[in-house]
């Protein structure tokens, strides 16, 4: 799981979980967020 900082940096929460597929979840809702 990753989360973001006060800063907006991403700060590992989780070991052993695939950057990438944490990054594109979180990112995902986000996404479609923006392009409502």
């Amino acid at each position: 799981m990753l989360l973001v900082d006060g800063d907006g940096r991403i700060v590992r929460r989780a070991a052993g979980v695939p950057d990438r597929a944490d990054l594109l979840a979180a990112l995902a809702p986000l996404a479609a967020g923006a392009r409502a």
